[in-house]
């Protein structure tokens, strides 16, 4: 599994990080593994929004 480098933190409101932490919990998720599935979420939204801007 690659790891990323990740600078920027999520800013993340109190009632989704609750939620997500169960789920990561369930998950068996590391520390570092959260980050990386917000940063590959953030990377999704980003290039979502640039197709959505050439179409």
């Amino acid at each position: 599994m690659e790891v990323l480098k990740i600078k920027q933190k999520p800013n993340l409101l109190f009632d989704r990080k609750a939620l997500d932490d169960i789920v990561f919990d369930a998950l068996g998720l590391t520390e570092q593994e959260r980050k990386e599935v917000y940063w590959a979420v953030a990377e999704l939204v980003k290039n979502r929004l640039e197709k959505a801007k050439s179409v």
